[in-house]
């Protein structure tokens, strides 16, 4: 009997696994084997003094595909933050990828990404959605 096909879902930042929690059943009836993950330091997972460099993560994460078993090529989805690990892991697994997507995030190769990467600051405030989470709450009550 063949294996179901895996998705792999990551979740971006400040969220958790519980992101997926209305896709995750969509997967499932469509007969995907769904796998959401809390990422290391997020939710759940553990939270070490280091090692929070993206290939890093993406490691944890083939960690724990080896530790579940599979051994068939996964599809993985990679949301904001996650995309970063989504990433690292297809650059560092090709060969375990059949499908990856990125969600919400800034393209590696992209002038944006590559200055990201490079002064972790982004060239082009249009992108303003990246800073919602650090703006501060200016709403007044009457």
């Amino acid at each position: 009997m063949k294996a179901p096909n895996t998705v792999v879902l990551i979740h971006g930042f400040p969220e958790t696994w519980w992101q997926w929690r209305h896709v995750m059943p969509i997967f499932a009836n469509a007969g995907f084997r769904v796998i959401a993950v809390d990422y290391r330091g997020a939710g759940n997972s553990s939270k070490p003094s280091g090692g929070y460099d993206k290939r890093t993560m993406a490691r944890d994460i083939r960690s724990l595909v080896d530790h579940l078993g599979i051994d068939n090529k996964i599809h993985m989805v990679g949301h904001d933050l996650g995309m970063k690990v989504a990433f690292s892991y297809a650059a560092l697994f090709p060969e375990q990828i059949e499908k990856l997507v990125l969600v919400d995030a800034i393209i590696p190769g992209a002038k944006h990404f590559d200055d990201l990467m490079t002064t972790g600051k982004l060239s082009n405030f249009d992108l303003a959605h990246f800073f919602f989470h650090n703006a501060k709450n200016t709403l007044r009550r009457l």
